[in-house]
């Protein structure tokens, strides 16, 4: 399979799924605001140091994903949250929920983990794109083509949902979709699509070549590799599912998600 073959089915799924929740967008904000029809028969046995937010958020949108049977779930215990097989790709999908108080974590890039991604590359310093010191990498879990015993061969590809709420996940103000990159298009992106998260890890790994790194904590810096880059017209790799310019415009770092959205 070629890069260019590699994007072009990334492509295809994200663009999938960014119908599918554009259409079933009533039934997916109806069922975000459905626990508090019931808020005064679950409150007193929450954990209030916890988000309200994003249990049930999750559940919408798997309970959705799985009504329309997008391929057959599978068992392994090393994915993202939701793992589906189809023809042509195994494809994970994981939530990210997202408050007002740390759209930081929200606005150019996502949280990543080792089991969401194909994609491990060194970690390099944002500003200046050179090495840290110690060499730092981010360390990816999934495989770039999962192998069946039938010696099948299918591609790993991966796609985030971010939702971004205020007033403790009452108000929704913007849901993202978004498109991390097979590890095969390493080769064209390097270590561009991950920037450093907030945490060295106790753990070292050694590569092939026998130098050994730190493990660091990973963000999908989509901001730096928004599009297909090697697809005619580069299309996005992020899709901008709601939006509420009312509330995210008071926000100036959210001027990069209302300009995709613009454009869609």
């Amino acid at each position: 399979m070629t890069l260019e073959e590699i994007e072009e089915i990334e492509r295809k799924y994200l663009n999938k799924y960014y119908y599918f929740f554009k259409y079933v967008e009533d039934e997916m904000l109806n069922g975000f605001k459905s626990m508090y029809d019931i808020e005064k028969n679950w409150r007193k046995h929450w954990d209030s140091s916890k988000s309200d937010f994003s249990t049930g958020a999750e559940r919408i949108i798997y309970g959705l994903l799985n009504g329309k049977a997008f391929g057959n779930p599978n068992s392994t215990p090393v994915s993202a949250d939701l793992m589906f097989e189809l023809d042509d790709a195994f494809i994970h999908i994981d939530v990210k929920t997202y408050g007002e108080k740390n759209r930081g974590d929200f606005t150019s890039s996502h949280s990543l983990e080792a089991n969401q991604t194909s994609y491990y590359c060194e970690i390099l310093e944002k500003a200046t794109r050179s090495k840290m010191s110690p060499t730092r990498v981010h360390k990816a879990s999934l495989p770039a083509f999962y192998t069946k015993k039938d010696t099948t061969r299918k591609i790993c590809l991966t796609y985030f949902i971010s939702i971004l709420t205020e007033n403790k996940g009452r108000d929704l103000m913007a849901i993202v979709l978004t498109c991390v990159p097979n590890l095969r298009l390493k080769k064209h992106y390097s270590s561009r699509p991950i920037k450093a998260g907030k945490k060295v890890l106790p753990q070292t790994f050694t590569s092939r070549n026998g130098n050994n790194y730190k493990i660091g904590t990973g963000r999908f810096d989509f901001a730096a590799v928004g599009t297909f880059e090697l697809l005619n017209n580069q299309p996005s790799r992020v899709k901008v599912i709601y939006y509420d310019s009312n509330k995210c415009s008071v926000y100036g770092a959210l001027n990069l998600i209302g300009s995709i959205y613009s454009s869609q």
